[in-house]
C-alpha cells in the first residue's frame, strides 16, 4: 500500500506530509482518504497534540487535483467526501499550519486555506484554476 500522507509526531507537534512527489503531490481520492484517517487520529489524541503542520514532499506543496482523476470523472464522484476532509481539517481544535512551497494550485489552495496559518516560501506559485474546469 502506498503511503500518500505521512504522519510524524515530535513531542506535541504532528507533521502531515503529502507524499506523491513524482506527481508534485497531486491530490486524488487516496490522498484524501489517508488525510482523513490522519485527521481522525489527531482528533482522537486530543490534547496530546498541540499543533499540526501540513506540508508537501519534494518540489511542491501540491499541484492541486490530479488531472487524470478530473479528466476521467473520478474526482467528481468524490467531491462531497473531499469537502468533508477539508472541513474536518479546518475543525481540528489544534492550530493547523500549512507550510507551502513550490506549487499550490486549486484544490491544494483549498487545502492550505483550511489551515489556521499559511507560511509560504518566496518562490511559491499560488493559483485558483477552477474556471479552467468549468
Amino acid at each position: 500500500m502506498n503511503k500518500y500522507v505521512l504522519m510524524e509526531s515530535d513531542g506535541r507537534i504532528c507533521k502531515l506530509t503529502l507524499n506523491r512527489p513524482e506527481v508534485l503531490n497531486a491530490l486524488n481520492h487516496d490522498v484524501f482518504t489517508q488525510l482523513m484517517s490522519a485527521i481522525e487520529t489527531i482528533a482522537e489524541k486530543g490534547g496530546e497534540i498541540g499543533c499540526v503542520i501540513l506540508c508537501g514532499s519534494g518540489k511542491a506543496f501540491s499541484a492541486g487535483h490530479d488531472l487524470n482523476d478530473i479528466s476521467s470523472g473520478d474526482e467528481a464522484q468524490h467531491a462531497d467526501f473531499e469537502a468533508s476532509v477539508l472541513e474536518a481539517l479546518a475543525s481540528l481544535p489544534q492550530p493547523v499550519i500549512a507550510q507551502v512551497h513550490g506549487y499550490c494550485f486549486t484544490g491544494a489552495l483549498e487545502l492550505a486555506l483550511a489551515a489556521d496559518l499559511i507560511f509560504i516560501d518566496s518562490d511559491t506559485r499560488l493559483a485558483d484554476t477552477h474556471s479552467k474546469w468549468g
